[in-house]
């Protein structure tokens, strides 16, 4: 009878055993080496494009503030009066073209010669403040250190992106990708792809000793 009810004493230890028994039959699969150069100088070169995005950012902040300490007045009556029917100021100040409205203002015939005349000087009021506004960005450097600064963005956008699809050699490239795609505080980003998702996979496959 006791051989056919084991004591709960006798299931305690054979449950104790059994991972012991499963570990010493468990064969460890070593992840293939793989050749780290290629991934080590994709990593260099997001690096060195990191560092010389973060380089351009500086003096285009400082020409952001040095234009903004002291802007060119805004003719507000003249946007009031003239182109109230806008629904954006900005539109006005530089998208609009002052030529073509004037150009209306001159031909429509609404208006005595003198309102229009006014008309038209509210338009040139607009064209006097843009002429000043471009003086202001060109003495501060404004446009063209804004430009370099996107331009480096998008080179070290173009190097994280080579990196990222580059085999990872082990853990810790795979977590800078993960880091990089899903935004974590090192890098602030918060891109998504299928293709870097898939790659990402087949790292992990890879270094888990499957096939990718």
């Amino acid at each position: 009878m006791d051989a056919l009810n084991p004591t709960r004493r006798a299931l305690l230890g054979s449950a104790l055993l059994a991972p012991i028994a499963t570990a010493a039959v468990a064969i460890p699969v070593a992840a293939p080496a793989v050749d780290r150069s290629e991934w080590d100088r994709a990593k260099a070169a997001q690096d060195a494009a990191k560092r010389a995005y973060e380089a351009a950012t500086k003096p285009a902040a400082d020409a952001t503030a040095a234009y903004q300490a002291n802007p060119v007045p805004v003719p507000e009556k003249a946007i009031k009066r003239e182109f109230w029917s806008y629904a954006h100021q900005d539109y006005v100040l530089r998208g609009l073209d002052l030529d073509d409205h004037e150009q209306r203002i001159r031909t429509d015939g609404f208006g005595t010669p003198e309102s229009r005349a006014k008309r038209i000087a509210d338009v040139q009021a607009i064209r006097d403040h843009r002429a000043a506004d471009d003086a202001l960005r060109d003495r501060t450097g404004y446009d063209r250190l804004h430009e370099l600064s996107d331009e480096a963005c998008d080179a070290w956008t173009d190097a994280a992106w080579e990196a990222i699809l580059t085999p990872a050699p082990d853990l810790s490239a795979i977590l800078w990708k993960l880091e990089w795609l899903f935004g974590s505080d090192k890098n602030n980003n918060s891109s998504y792809s299928i293709e870097a998702i898939r790659t990402v996979e087949d790292d992990l496959r890879r270094l888990n000793g499957e096939a990718a």
